[in-house]
Order: structure tokens, then C-alpha cells, then sequence
């Protein structure tokens, strides 16, 4: 398991709705024999899912649920990570630095960006998030 996969899974098992079909939240389709990722912007009159299509709102489509062949989610940001974690910690700030300590100072591992989903941060920060959860290595 990736460290990404491993956040989120700890994510989603702390908050459920990351999963719900709602607003925001990801599902891969198979739309005329091809998969595709769709965002859901809501649900209709009959019971359908109205997705957005394509990088404009205006390209937007209605699924009938049986044709979703995976729900993805929606983005996980910090707020979720921390939500999970077994302890919180003080974050100041929409950026923060990972950095380690040694007698000589310190390094800057990585940069988290409270304001970025968790699939743009660094692969620093995903491996040190995935630690902080609880990882096997």
C-alpha cells in the first residue's frame, strides 16, 4: 500500500462521508465503453447523479448510480489527516514546514500547504503524513 493510500484509508475510516456521493466527491464511470473520472455536483429528480465532465461546469452529465463503477471520494486536505490522527498537534499558518532537527540546526524535509488536496503535497510530505498515521515500513 502506498503511503497516499494508506492516508487515505486511515481518512475515510475516521469520516465516512469522504465517501458520499455529494458535492465534490470523485467517481469513476464507464461512459459509451470508456472509464472516466467525474466530480458530482449534485443528484436529480429521479435519483440521478449529475456530474461535471469536462474542466467547465457547463460540460456536465447525469448517470443513472448503477453505472458508477467506483467512488472515489472527495479531496482530503490537513483537516481530515489531523481528524484521524490519535493526537492533534498546534499548526500556524495555510503552509508549514517539515523540517529535522540535529545539533547542528535543522532541515527542511518538505512544505505542507494546508490550502493544497493531498494528492498535489510532496512525496516527503505523504511519507512522513503516512508515519505520523501509523505506517508498516
Amino acid at each position: 500500500m502506498t503511503p497516499e493510500q494508506y492516508i487515505i484509508n486511515a481518512c475515510v475510516a475516521n469520516d465516512p462521508s469522504i465517501m458520499e456521493l455529494k458535492f465534490g466527491c470523485k467517481v469513476k464511470v464507464n461512459y459509451h465503453d470508456i472509464d472516466f473520472i467525474f466530480t458530482v455536483i449534485g443528484e436529480n429528480y429521479a435519483g440521478n447523479i449529475v456530474c461535471e465532465t469536462a474542466i467547465t461546469i457547463s460540460d456536465i452529465t447525469t448517470i443513472k448510480k448503477n453505472k458508477i463503477i467506483e467512488i472515489l471520494g472527495r479531496d482530503i486536505f490537513i483537516g481530515d489527516i489531523l481528524g484521524a490522527m490519535d493526537y492533534s498537534f498546534g499548526i500556524l499558518g495555510t503552509t508549514g514546514e517539515i523540517i529535522e532537527h540535529d545539533r547542528d540546526g535543522y532541515q527542511v524535509l518538505g512544505t505542507w500547504n494546508l490550502k493544497k488536496p493531498l494528492h498535489e503535497q510532496t512525496v516527503e510530505v505523504k511519507e512522513l503524513v503516512a508515519k505520523l498515521l501509523g505506517i508498516k515500513e
